[in-house]
């Protein structure tokens, strides 16, 4: 097939799937908030050399053309050489020698920038592209190709990124039921640490290995992890396999099944998962292909709300999704790999008439199941504790109940129901109210709609 051909029908099959507005900052600027390393001596890893090779063309006057009046003695032209990166002089994989194959996907560089959501943010291409693995993944032939290329000077980047020559790296394979490699992902790095693939199998991870001295004695290795789970303390935690190779490209097949949403890869010790209490959001980019511009994205497996609810004696907590979103950040229930920036959607506020508050809200973690937490926060708005209350259900008619500390009560809340309560079933119920209430300590049963749950013990 000819390989215009094979663009238009891949733009034609492809016409109605859209990136998400952002991508191509996103692609460009490496989701950098959430690529810091677990460890931050890794910093020393980038290969980037400091030295730039400069070579200057003089252009001169032609003896048939003299210069316009006044520019005789202008400056002569310099072409600029692109950064000199050690990756760049390495090549490897047990199909480089297939020329052809390795020519194919050559062709298939730059029309793949070219149509890249990206492509409009990189002023120059520098240099030619470097083939520097090609080789055999356990769902076919790969290769990663690398160019060094100079960014957009506007405001659609950051500043400090304006204009930077960097390395794009990018995964071409052929995709299932064609016949001709294209260029299914790309990523444009900063910092020596870039390259990480999930290829449309949602499985197979291709991942340049770290390259360096630290690395060839093994003192640092790449460790993957498929899913988080919880513990009986609602404590979220993620089981590390290491994956380091010292080849090139680090491949791995993850479990069948695996939500490609929730895969973390990062870089730790050798002979040791990545250790708990780590930098919040610590993780390489894991670059999902499939369906390739289009991102998956996760679910929001919350209780749906868009509300801040307040119940009990009021404190006047301005911002009490600040608050809940740092202390639930700081409370050590998460799993720091998976952390992402985020403000929960909903808040309830119960002032104790004690003088305490407890600020409830969800967290979800990557494309998990949202869990509820409880912060509380003493006389004088400081955080004293953080509690995992629940997994969200959007299905329980009555999705919130806390019982606050020291015989202080219930919170409840059923936004968009009517909630009335009593102290047993002979009692009379309560008038009811909207939304949310604090329930005195002996509150044995609440009517949310037309339904009666017993709050227990």
């Amino acid at each position: 097939m000819d390989t215009r051909d094979l663009t238009n029908a891949l733009r034609e099959a492809t016409e109605d799937l859209a990136p998400r507005p952002d991508f191509a900052e996103a692609v460009v600027s490496g989701g950098r908030r959430r690529r810091t390393r677990t460890r931050l001596g890794a910093a020393a890893l980038a290969t980037t050399a400091a030295a730039v090779v400069a070579a200057v063309v003089v252009v001169g006057s032609t003896e048939t053309a003299a210069p316009p009046p006044g520019q005789g003695d202008a400056t002569p032209t310099p072409v600029h050489e692109p950064k000199v990166d050690t990756r760049m002089t390495l090549s490897g994989g047990n199909l480089l020698d297939d020329k052809q194959a390795t020519a194919r996907v050559i062709a298939a560089w730059t029309p793949g920038l070219d149509n890249d959501p990206a492509g409009d943010m990189l002023a120059d291409r520098l240099g030619e592209p470097h083939v520097y693995w090609h080789g055999t993944t356990p769902a076919g032939p790969a290769a990663v190709v690398m160019q060094t290329v100079r960014l957009a000077a506007d405001d659609r980047l950051p500043p400090a990124q304006r204009g930077q020559e960097v390395l794009a790296i990018g995964l071409v394979t052929t995709p299932p039921g064609t016949d001709e490699p294209r260029l299914i992902g790309l990523q444009v790095e900063f910092d020596g640490l870039g390259g990480h693939f999930l290829m449309p199998d949602d499985r197979t991870v291709v991942a340049l290995s770290p390259v360096g001295p630290d690395f060839d004695s093994g003192a640092e290795a790449l460790w993957v992890s498929d899913a988080i789970s919880y513990d009986e303390d609602g404590r979220s935690q993620r089981e590390w396999e290491s994956i380091y190779s010292s080849e090139l490209v680090t491949l791995t097949q993850l479990p069948e099944g695996t939500n490609p949403l929730n895969v973390r890869l990062v870089i730790s010790g050798g002979n040791a998962p990545p250790a708990r209490g780590g930098k919040m959001g610590a993780h390489l980019d894991l670059l999902i292909t499939s369906g390739y511009p289009a991102q998956l994205t996760p679910v929001d497996r919350g209780l749906g709300w868009k509300t801040r609810l307040e119940t009990g004696q009021p404190r006047g907590l301005e911002r009490p999704e600040e608050v809940f979103t740092t202390a639930v950040r700081d409370s050590g229930l998460l799993d720091a790999s998976s952390y992402t920036d985020d403000s929960p959607d909903w808040t309830v506020v119960a002032g104790m008439a004690d003088g305490r508050t407890v600020v409830l809200g969800e967290w979800q973690e990557l494309d998990n199941p949202a869990q509820l937490y409880a912060v509380l926060l003493d006389r004088e708005g400081r955080v004293r504790s953080v509690e995992h209350v629940a997994a969200a259900d959007r299905n329980n008619p009555l999705p919130v109940v806390y019982r606050l500390p020291d015989e202080q009560g219930t919170v409840v809340a059923a936004f968009g129901e009517q909630l009335s309560w009593r102290g047993s079933p002979s009692s009379p119920w309560s008038e009811p109210v909207d939304d949310v209430a604090l329930l005195p300590p002996d509150a044995t049963e609440v009517q949310v709609g037309s339904q009666v749950v017993e709050l227990g013990s």
